[in-house]
């Protein structure tokens, strides 16, 4: 039987996904740019509850797998949390508080995240438009400048994965190292309350410096 009509059928459906998914930057996708000073770093928008992701963490093969110990963090930049005078915060965040935000004990409008893992065997869902991630820690304020310990391999078993699916989606299995599933990764999020977001708007510079 000749699959190829399914076949390029199925890769012209996750194009178009790959392409939406950039369109209207959920949760899932890695948006990562580089600035004047050749500097790679990952947008980070203000007004997504689902936030967005940085690049996965970098596994060495070629030999016995080698993770990074922790990666440090820098947010750069302002966005905006309200639309009052004082809705323009940079990564610290404002002064306000409140119950309903993602992390209470943090302060509003801070750069927050928590480790998540991405299991690349599992095709991205089409509703909801995310990626299939599951938390490994709860949410960890980031703020200007933050230094992490990698929540592995305590938490999760990498095995050694590639599908052709993944060459699809921008950043994902692009490199050697990355061709494992699965991922672990940063979800990054504008700490705020779901009922606020509405009004928020612009993105945070996000760089990460893996250590070894």
């Amino acid at each position: 039987m000749n699959r190829m009509p399914g076949m390029v059928l199925v890769v012209l459906c996750w194009l178009s996904i790959s392409v939406r998914l950039e369109a209207q930057r959920p949760g899932g996708e890695i948006r990562k740019r580089m600035d004047d000073q050749k500097r790679v770093y990952f947008e980070v928008f203000a007004d997504h509850i689902n936030g967005n992701h940085g690049e996965p963490a970098p596994m060495r093969t070629g030999g016995p797998a080698t993770w990074p110990r922790r990666v440090e963090i820098r947010g750069e930049s302002f966005w905006m949390i309200d639309k009052s005078p004082g809705g323009r915060v940079d990564a610290g965040g404002g002064t306000g508080t409140g119950r309903r935000l993602a992390a209470p004990e943090f302060p509003r409008g801070a750069l927050i995240a928590r480790w998540v893992s991405l299991d690349v065997e599992t095709p991205p869902r089409v509703v909801p438009d995310t990626l299939p991630t599951k938390p490994l820690s709860g949410w960890l304020l980031i703020g200007k400048h933050a230094t992490l310990d990698l929540p592995v391999p305590a938490k999760i078993a990498p095995r050694p994965f590639r599908a052709l699916w993944q060459s699809m989606i921008p950043g994902i299995g692009d490199a050697e190292e990355f061709r494992y599933t699965p991922l672990v990764l940063l979800q990054y999020i504008c700490n705020d309350d779901a009922d606020s977001f509405g009004d928020n708007d612009g993105w945070l510079h996000v760089y990460q410096t893996w250590i070894w």
